[in-house]
């Protein structure tokens, strides 16, 4: 019981902060525009589209892939320099103020990944990103993969645009458990891969 409540607070105060962020950004911007920029708070923003291709996803190849698994991949190498033909990202997403269970969630899944797909990851037809969603840059993937927690997202990628997504969400119910944490990620991106029709 404990722990579920560990987990409840570490999930609200990522909430927390990302609204707060995206509050603080946006009136930033507001306060740069001038007047004329300024709208009332109630007026909408722009919601993000429908159509699953808006996402752009840029990557630099097997190059990134391998940074990403070192573990040493920046923000900026996760999105890339150039647009791959057809490519499976896994992302971890977690805020800047990472927890322990969030650190072990990030090293299971990249392990699960290992260690069924060592051949795909090889040959950059899978890569694992770490993003901290927090960071400027980052920011679009919130609204983008609807994230309200630190969560593992595959994303189906092609000539550089988002064709559809599947979150892992389950991972937190399974990451007191390795081994069932490790089966569970392993088969959903292999009924994935298998829904992708991807080899």
């Amino acid at each position: 019981m404990k722990g579920k409540n560990i987990v409840t607070v570490v999930l609200l105060l990522f909430v927390v902060a990302s609204v707060a962020f995206m509050l603080l950004k946006d009136s930033g911007r507001r306060g740069e525009s001038g007047p004329a920029a300024e709208a009332p708070a109630a007026a909408p923003r722009a919601a993000p589209s429908a159509d699953p291709a808006v996402v752009r996803h840029d990557h630099a190849g097997p190059a990134a892939a391998a940074e990403a698994r070192e573990g040493s991949a920046s923000p900026a190498a996760a999105q890339g320099t150039g647009a791959r033909e057809h490519v499976v990202v896994a992302y971890y997403f977690h805020g800047t103020a990472r927890c322990v269970t969030c650190n072990r969630i990030e090293e299971y899944t990249k392990e699960s990944l290992e260690s069924a797909f060592a051949g795909l990851l090889e040959a950059g037809k899978i890569e694992f990103h770490s993003v901290d969603v927090q960071r400027p840059e980052n920011n679009h993937f919130i609204a983008s993969y609807r994230l309200t927690s630190p969560t593992t997202v595959l994303v189906d990628v092609r000539g550089g645009e988002q064709v559809r997504w599947k979150n892992l969400d389950r991972v937190w119910s399974h990451v007191r458990d390795k081994d069932t944490f490790m089966q569970y990620v392993q088969a959903e991106t292999r009924e994935y891969l298998e829904e992708l029709q991807y080899e």
